[in-house]
């Protein structure tokens, strides 16, 4: 759709529109970092570590060897600097999806390897954002260093006393309170970081990683979520892909040769980074290629950092158009690389005329324990790492994702249960599971969790239970049930 290809333009207010989904995407990685319960910010500093060391040596020797080649033409050292930053730089954008998207990834390495991202890509645009700031008189590069430190501890240590009070008060709130609260703190802080020249990544991380231990249920995530996932998010990818120029492949006789050089040097410096982490931590080594080559793609932190150095005549077109080249390849190939790999979580024992629970909340917990204590057969599905590791440290078949989809339904072996019971709280994934359920196993008894009688009438036109609970309407049939037995004394 972009102007290199079908040669649509597009408002600059779209480019706002794509700041702000990433800033979204950081923001809510974030929130749902407290939800592991493994999360180990010392691994993730050591990854971030040993992968900018090794990248920013290996980017800064290219740089030099360019150079001596005459590839380079000016500013030989300011260009390998520059060169070295890029290839420490990640790509929030990119990787935080790839990491979700995929079960095994998620929670093998999700704990450590996200806040490595956010860390990899905050690093490169503060150093960016330094060196926008050179060329300024050195009270304002000192006023910039110490009003970023005063940022982030404000983020780290008056943030949370704040979010505490104000979750934790008792007096009433107005409606959506929680939510503006919420995005309150995140504009006003990432607009007082913009003013300052602090790239808003690096904010909307604190910001989402403070908040998350504080924000009280999930009807404020889960709008956050939805204001994100539903319109912001998709438009940063939208319109990420609209401003890649796929001509810059063919607009210059050396492009090749750097965008080689560039590729094979981003590649053995990720590699032999993951590798040396997999050692260090005793993890296996395909483990380290796997950290290598989720940390491939790179897209904003990249680009930005070339862009302004082009701006500035520290690098010339040629080696300009092979950045971009190399994120675009980056982008598009990383997580085809990670699929190759076909990860496969370890093997159990097919279970048969077993009871699936979808949905791990206050009614089906109850459940849950009461069927394993009868030494049941039972498998849990659920959303939640913290609850799905919590229920294997019990001994309890968990499975990590989506109820409504068939691959995660099979993981439970759906098609060999004798009953599933449907109890998550959305409405329209209720209605999603049990027609999938219904669809892979026929045979198989359905109950379900309902909230309305939208939903009951739903269901039912589609003959997709065999039995319900409405728990608002058993609890109020049974107080009028009371009162009428009680008409004497309340009547």
């Amino acid at each position: 759709m972009g102007p290199s290809v079908i040669g649509i333009e597009f408002h600059e207010a779209f480019d706002l529109l794509a700041e702000i989904g990433i800033f979204f995407l950081v923001f809510e990685a974030g929130l749902e970092i407290h939800e592991y319960t493994n999360v180990s910010f010392g691994k993730s500093l050591k990854l971030t570590v040993i992968s900018a060391v090794i990248c920013f040596i290996f980017g800064f020797a290219l740089g030099l060897v360019l150079g001596e080649l005459g590839l380079i033409s000016e500013k030989i050292i300011l260009a390998s600097l520059l060169l070295g930053t890029i290839m420490m730089s990640a790509s929030v954008g990119e990787i935080i999806p790839m990491v979700k998207s995929s079960h095994y990834l998620r929670e093998r390495f999700a704990s450590f390897l996200i806040p490595a991202v956010i860390i990899l890509d905050a690093i490169t645009l503060f150093i960016i954002s330094l060196i926008v700031q050179l060329d300024k008189s050195y009270l304002w590069l000192i006023f910039f260093l110490c009003a970023t430190t005063a940022i982030i501890l404000a983020i780290l240590v008056i943030l949370p006393r704040v979010a505490s009070h104000f979750f934790s008060r008792e007096k009433r709130k107005q409606k959506e309170a929680d939510f503006k609260f919420v995005l309150a703190v995140l504009i006003g802080i990432i607009g007082i970081g913009e003013l300052i020249g602090i790239h808003g990544i690096l904010i909307a991380f604190l910001v989402g990683m403070t908040l998350g231990q504080h924000i009280p249920d999930d009807k404020t995530y889960h709008k956050l979520q939805g204001l994100g996932h539903g319109f912001f998010i998709p438009m940063f990818f939208i319109i990420l892909g609209m401003e890649m120029d796929i001509t810059v492949f063919y607009r210059e006789s050396t492009g090749i040769i750097l965008t080689a050089s560039l590729l094979i040097t981003l590649v053995s410096a990720r590699f032999l980074g993951g590798f040396i982490f997999s050692k260090m931590e005793h993890l296996k080594p395909m483990d380290g290629i796997t950290i290598g080559a989720i940390l491939l793609p790179k897209v904003s932190a990249a680009l930005a950092a070339s862009a302004i150095a082009f701006q500035a005549k520290i690098i010339d077109e040629p080696l300009f158009n092979a950045v971009v080249v190399m994120t675009i390849i980056t982008a598009l190939g990383a997580p085809l690389l990670v699929q190759s790999f076909h990860f496969e979580e370890r093997a159990k024992p097919i279970l048969f005329n077993h009871t699936v629970i979808v949905g791990y909340g206050r009614t089906s917990a109850k459940l849950t324990h009461l069927l394993d204590q009868y030494n049941k057969d039972i498998a849990v599905i659920d959303s939640s790492i913290k609850k799905i590791e919590y229920l294997r440290r019990e001994g309890i078949n968990a499975i990590l994702g989506n109820g409504a989809s068939e691959e995660i339904l099979g993981k439970a072996d759906i098609q060999h249960a004798k009953a599933a019971i449907v109890t998550v709280p959305d409405e329209h994934e209720l209605f999603l599971v049990a027609c999938r359920i219904k669809k892979l196993n026929p045979k198989c008894y359905i109950i379900v969790k309902i909230h309305s009688m939208r939903l009951l009438d739903k269901c039912k036109d589609r003959n997709i239970f065999d039995h319900f609970i409405w728990p608002e309407k058993l609890g109020s049939d049974e107080i009028i049930k009371h009162l009428m037995e009680k008409k004497e004394i309340i009547f």
